[in-house]
């Protein structure tokens, strides 16, 4: 399990993994600009192994989901959130390969 929280920079980091690791978690936030941006590393992390998606608000580490979900339900739930909620929260990604 890898968990990144660099404050804005998640996607920099993603970038520089060339292949898949078991399990990953990166901080969101619910603003149009780092939206696009948690969108982005959903896109890089699918280009690089088959993965799965799931989600949690604030610091609670519960999963939103009850099933995990592919990259574009993933984007879907993530672009409505700001009209939702306020908080951020983490993404998760899980590798099957």
């Amino acid at each position: 399990m890898c968990k990144i929280d660099v404050e804005g920079f998640e996607g920099e980091v993603i970038k520089g993994l060339s292949k898949s690791i078991k399990m990953i978690s990166f901080e969101f936030t619910p603003t149009p600009g780092l939206i696009k941006k948690s969108i982005k590393s959903v896109e890089y992390l699918s280009g690089i192994g088959d993965v799965k998606f799931n989600y949690s608000f604030g610091e609670t580490m519960s999963f939103a989901l009850d099933e995990w979900v592919t990259s574009n339900e993933i984007r879907e739930i993530i672009l409505s959130i700001p009209s939702k909620t306020s908080f951020s929260g983490d993404i998760y990604a899980k590798f099957t390969n």
